[in-house]
């Protein structure tokens, strides 16, 4: 048996019919508007994808610097283990000395907020590190073990003074730190520098 709608019954139904057109309408819309973006964003990627390459490598240079500077957390003397030295000779090498101060500068304030040094050795960091990303980029013409060594080695003379003169300094610990950091930096230039750099510039 049919039971008879009045008006108010009519009337409800038709709006709840007016919005499922409404809605199928917008959600046509919507899915138009995403491809768009999508297909906007995949042509944006194309173009630019040289620089947004270079965006995501020096992201992931920054993230790893910080992480390995992440040990001094753990350790009561710093053992002279660090990537802020090569990876900025590198950028600078491929970049110039402007990005890779930037870039050095980001990598040294995550490592140091990650491993909750104090503030004042930051500072003499971010202090230090754009003047040899400038004296790298004079030299630039040079091989960059070369000039990756004799900027580590200014590196760890010019910080030898510093942090001396910063905090109580250890005659032991001193000398055999800036040993273990010019080993690990002549490793990483003579194997990865000259590689890293073609991989950054091509």
């Amino acid at each position: 048996m049919n039971i008879p709608f009045n008006g108010a019954a009519q009337a409800k139904i038709k709006k709840l019919k007016e919005l499922n057109t409404a809605l199928k309408n917008l959600a046509k819309r919507t899915r138009f508007k995403t491809y768009l973006f999508v297909f906007l964003l995949l042509i944006l990627a194309i173009v630019f994808r040289k620089a947004l390459l270079t965006v995501f490598t020096i992201g992931m240079m920054v993230i790893l610097a910080a992480l390995v500077a992440l040990h001094k957390r753990f350790t009561v003397v710093s053992l002279g283990i660090e990537l802020y030295t090569f990876f900025a000779i590198v950028l600078t090498y491929a970049y110039g000395p402007l990005v890779a101060s930037i870039a050095t500068i980001a990598m040294i304030a995550l490592g140091d907020f990650l491993s909750t040094r104090e503030p004042v050795y930051t500072l003499a960091k971010f202090a230090v590190y754009p003047l040899l990303c400038v004296a790298a980029a004079l030299f630039s013409g040079f091989d960059i073990t070369v000039v990756g060594m004799v900027i580590a080695v200014a590196m760890n003379i010019i910080f030898f003074f510093v942090w001396g003169f910063l905090s109580q300094f250890s005659f032991f610990w001193g000398p055999l730190t800036i040993v273990i950091n010019l080993a690990i930096n002549y490793f990483l230039f003579s194997r990865f520098g000259e590689p890293l750099v073609r991989l950054l510039v091509g």
